[in-house]
């Protein structure tokens, strides 16, 4: 009867286990995180969190997500876009920190913002200038953080701004995870970035970041996704146009491996399964499967995605890639025009698409439509569960009937016991 107890007891110990929270995917829109719930028949909004918007421009936005390596918490990077007719040309950059706990996301707080106090505090020379010296009313600096990677660590995180054409260094609070500006330097046109052992790799250039200081090793090809794969491959979207793996037997002269042309603006943003056996590749108003042995890129389908309602334009931005049931999901972030006159009228949000594991084949499944301004960023993270309480630990629902069964089986015991008593 002791081994029988033990052996409920340990299923209900796997129940709480499977209780851990599963990938989630952070779709933005303007200055809003939307947390998204995908199933292989669509997609669902299921909460949302913003950088308050008090004293920013209606035009303000979130350029890029990353999850902290050690910390858990979900970085955002953010700022004025910079079009022909704006009332704004980048400048209010900052980075804010989100938190994912038990399927909550909630802003946490501002990790860092480069406005002008900064510029005077810091240094930081993007963020230089209040709304008088900028010309826009409510921009201070002209900071445009577009793209940013933490160090394996957690304790760095590097910026590519667009205004600076260059790196950013900030170090990262082990306590809070707020940031401090270091230093910044190197040159940048496109905004990948990938680190690995004190460099990082915009596409195939070479930066080092050795003591924080960050200098051009080698200008070769410069791309946005950025990537090194688990067996040390670079992989990138060089110049928007191509997918691109490198060796990196010499880190300072990466080697092409194989490239694969997908035309002017077809290789924006990438996603990929685990084996990286399948890369889903966002162009503006395309998606590309591309298949990876190791060695040879295969193009696999392509799926045209134009503008809705007719519109002359859309960007495809963002991709995640998530499996459900051994079914392969692209979450794909997309807005129309880049046109301030139109910011937040046109149609902009996610589209789900499912993707045939083996032939690459896409279908749509779902949309869902996000009014709150541009949509760019699509990316999957990971979230926490929250802290037990220090008394009584309520019972999940699908955990209850563990729970019932062994108080069945200890009164079962009890009355066997009392008849032999």
């Amino acid at each position: 009867m002791r081994v029988i107890c033990n052996t409920f007891l340990a299923m209900i110990a796997v129940t709480f286990a499977g209780l851990a929270p599963a990938q989630s995917v952070l779709v933005s829109s303007g200055p809003t995180l939307n947390l998204v719930e995908v199933t292989d028949t669509g997609m669902t909004i299921v909460d949302s969190a913003s950088i308050p918007t008090g004293d920013l421009l209606v035009i303000h936005q979130i350029f890029s997500v990353k999850q902290h390596p050690t910390n858990g918490l979900i970085y955002a990077s953010s700022a004025n876009p910079c079009y022909s007719g704006n009332v704004g040309c980048w400048g209010n950059g900052r980075v804010d920190k989100f938190e994912l706990v038990n399927n909550q996301l909630s802003w946490v707080g501002a990790a860092y913002i480069m406005d002008d106090a900064a510029f005077q505090a810091d240094g930081i020379s993007c963020a230089q200038g209040d709304e008088t010296s900028t010309g826009y009313p409510g921009q201070e600096g002209f900071c445009q953080p577009t793209n940013m990677v933490f160090s394996d660590d957690g304790s760095r995180l590097y910026i590519d701004d667009d205004e600076l054409d260059g790196i950013e260094i900030f170090s990262v609070d082990p306590a809070t995870g707020d940031l401090s500006f270091i230093s910044e330097g190197a040159s940048t046109s496109y905004h990948g970035l990938a680190y690995q052992g004190d460099r990082l790799y915009n596409g195939a250039s070479v930066i080092s970041v050795a003591g924080d200081t960050p200098s051009l090793v080698a200008a070769i090809e410069e791309g946005n996704a950025t990537e090194i794969l688990q067996d040390g491959t670079l992989v990138s979207t060089i110049y928007n146009q191509r997918l691109t793996a490198y060796d990196l037997a010499d880190p300072d002269a990466p080697a092409v491996v194989d490239d694969l042309a997908l035309g002017g603006g077809g290789a924006l943003d990438t996603a990929r399964t685990d084996d990286a056996s399948l890369f889903v590749v966002s162009g503006r108003e395309v998606l590309t499967s591309v298949g990876w042995d190791g060695a040879t890129f295969t193009q696999l389908d392509q799926a045209a995605t134009p503008a809705p309602g007719g519109g002359s334009s859309r960007a495809n931005r963002g991709v995640a890639l998530v499996e459900q049931g051994g079914n392969l999901l692209a979450i794909v972030a997309h807005f129309q025009a880049e046109d301030d006159a139109d910011y937040g009228t046109n149609p902009t949000g996610a589209e789900l698409w499912s993707v045939d594991p083996t032939t690459g084949a896409f279908s749509l499944v779902d949309s869902e439509p996000l009014g709150s301004g541009w949509s760019r960023t699509a990316v999957v993270v990971t979230g926490t569960a929250p802290p037990p309480p220090p008394q009584a630990t309520s019972v999940p629902v699908n955990a209850s009937w563990a729970i019932w069964v062994l108080i069945a089986m200890l009164l079962f015991v009890a009355g066997i016991r009392l008849r032999v008593g």
